[in-house]
């Protein structure tokens, strides 16, 4: 049987203070990140939706890029991950050698 308080509670806004909300799963997921050796000094953002994790920022390798998303599917509380880390090798320049690849196989 519902109540007079019944429906005043059901007009009350709703908070995100369920053990997966977007707060929790968010601090979930950047705690795991600090957290791996591999990914703490990188500077990944995460940001959650209802229905979504997004991830994003700049990583040394392939396997911290998939490490990152991993750790980010394990904590999202059943939401997606979309990952749009980018892959950035430290010390490389693959556009030069690029250009000198160009300029070896056509001399003129």
């Amino acid at each position: 049987m519902k109540t007079d308080k019944d429906d005043q509670n059901a007009k009350l806004p709703q908070t995100d203070a369920g053990p997966t909300s977007s707060a929790s799963v968010k601090s979930s997921i950047e705690s795991a990140l600090k957290q791996d050796p591999s990914l703490a000094s990188d500077n990944l953002k995460v940001k959650v939706s209802d229905k979504k994790v997004n991830l994003s920022g700049k990583v040394n390798t392939d396997d911290e890029k998939q490490k990152a998303e991993q750790i980010a599917s394990t904590n999202a509380g059943g939401r997606t991950v979309d990952n749009h880390i980018k892959v950035t090798a430290k010390n490389s320049a693959p556009d030069k050698d690029k250009d000198k690849t160009k300029s070896q196989s056509n001399p003129y």
